[in-house]
């Protein structure tokens, strides 16, 4: 077949854009929709959770219409129907209509979300958003819940609509369309997910199933939308970082800054960065970071927000929750469970926990240190069996993406607490360990998904560390050198 003429090429491109765009204003339109129809009353409207409630009750009607509308287009651009051909449009159609169930159901304010709320509430009023209200974060979320709130009063202001159908109705309009982002969030990370395990060389069924098998029967992913959490923009994030590292560095590097600036994990992404040499990715971070530090302390002027997140930062609360799955809380758990019944004093059960929890950290930061050199070792090997030259691009990707997602797992084996949503961050790496080890070792590395993402939560000693075992078995089966060939071709 001849090459695409550069006009060719144009067109497609452009026929590209302009589909998402239109897929945009279809799913713009499905969320605003909902709130037009909120304050009228009528009777061809009815509610089964009451007027408050109503924005969810109607995303369900107006969401069902733009997942079938975007899912008849994605059909008409396909000619042939084969299962094959049209599995890309109804596998994401059919997980669509699971979360966006999910969502029109289960949207509640958290305890979590609240304090995001409070924060941006405070901020809203002048004050600090730090100051009781449990707020764990860097300022960005407050902020831009803050700057939603604001805007969405001042549009109700200019419709004439303040006020209508809820008391505290604006911020309720707020976390409508947090929940409407969430949604969008859960069909993005579907498919950076898919593109993934596509790069990795998993045929595109078979990704299309495995992804599908990892959002569906994922609790943490479950915990994440019942908590209104972030951690799927993170994820999500990530996966970008990763997808865009070849072609768009700098890029890469804005993306990673963006989700330190919303959680501080993803800012070890910056070490793979490191490890490659990739200095225009860095100076991406760098850019980012900066950039956002100087709008929010007015050019540098004030860093009082700042100056209060450190404040809290180096007094971050510590759990003795079982479902709690960091490092630190294991080890600590299992030396108190282990010396109260010596009769040991609770200092000195302190003192030893602290100990051990170290020595866990120091001996998990040399394995890691050991798994990256291992994996740069095997990229010189490629680079010396090519003769010297640079290996193919596949090979870079997946020498970089191995990287990410051995400190993905770093995230969560390193932090100071790990819930069971903390989880979802995870997903890379059960991409990556499926599409590197499957082949070859399916049935552990089955187990170990299981034990992260399919057993439901609970608080029972020793028992309620699956997670944690789960996440060591996965790193385990993924040995860094295997990381560093190059993925087979795939149609």
């Amino acid at each position: 077949m001849s090459e695409p003429s550069p006009g060719s090429a144009t067109g497609t491109t452009a026929a590209h854009v302009g589909r998402a765009l239109l897929y945009a204003a279809i799913v713009t339109a499905a969320a605003a929709v909902p709130l037009v129809l909120w304050p009228f009353d009528s009777a061809l409207i009815g509610d089964t959770y009451g007027r408050a409630y109503r924005p969810f009750e109607l995303l369900g009607l107006t969401g069902s219409v733009a997942i079938l509308l975007i899912a008849g287009l994605e059909l008409r651009t396909r000619r042939r129907r084969t299962l094959a051909d049209v599995l890309p449009v109804v596998l994401p159609v059919l997980v669509a209509f699971v979360f966006l169930g999910l969502v029109v159901e289960y949207s509640r304010k958290s305890w979590d979300y609240r304090c995001y709320e409070g924060a941006a509430k405070a901020l809203v009023a002048g004050s600090d958003p730090y100051e009781g209200t449990a707020y764990l974060y860097p300022p960005l979320l407050a902020q831009l819940l803050a700057g939603a709130y604001q805007l969405t009063a001042w549009i109700q202001a200019a419709v004439g609509r303040a006020g209508a159908g809820a008391p505290d109705s604006t911020w309720f309009v707020v976390f409508y369309l947090y929940q409407c982002l969430q949604l969008l969030a859960v069909s993005l990370v579907f498919l950076l997910l898919h593109r993934f395990a596509r790069r990795l060389g998993v045929e595109r069924s078979q990704a299309l199933v495995l992804v599908a098998a990892l959002v569906l029967c994922n609790h943490p992913l479950l915990r994440t939308l019942r908590h209104n959490q972030i951690n799927l923009y993170l994820v999500g994030l990530i996966l970008l970082a990763i997808l865009v590292m070849g072609s768009r560095p700098f890029l890469s590097g804005l993306l990673v800054a963006l989700g330190a600036h919303l959680k501080l994990y993803p800012a070890l992404v910056a070490l793979p960065m490191l490890i490659v040499r990739g200095w225009t990715a860095l100076l991406g971070v760098a850019a980012g970071v900066a950039g956002i530090v100087l709008l929010q302390t007015g050019l540098g002027t004030d860093w009082t927000l700042w100056e209060r997140f450190g404040a809290l930062a180096g007094s971050f609360p510590r759990s003795l929750t079982f479902r709690d799955n960091s490092l630190g809380n294991v080890v600590s758990s299992a030396t108190r469970f282990g010396l109260q019944p010596a009769g040991t004093t609770e200092g000195r059960i302190q003192t030893i926990a602290s100990a051990a929890a170290l020595a866990a950290t120091l001996a998990v930061l040399a394995w890691f240190a050991v798994r990256f050199l291992q994996r740069e070792s095997a990229w010189r090997g490629l680079t010396k069996a090519s003769g010297g030259s640079v290996p193919e691009r596949d090979a870079a990707f997946r020498r970089f993406s191995g990287h990410v997602v051995d400190s993905v797992a770093l995230m969560l084996l390193l932090s100071p607490m790990v819930w069971e949503h903390h989880y979802v961050l995870a997903l890379p790496l059960a991409v990556w360990a499926v599409a590197t080890g499957g082949p070859s070792r399916p049935w552990p590395i089955g187990v170990a998904l299981l034990l992260m993402f399919a057993v439901p939560t609970f608080d029972v000693f020793l028992l309620s560390y699956h997670r944690i075992a789960g996440l060591l078995m996965l790193v385990v089966l993924t040995p860094p050198r295997e990381g560093g060939r190059a993925a087979p071709r795939v149609a």
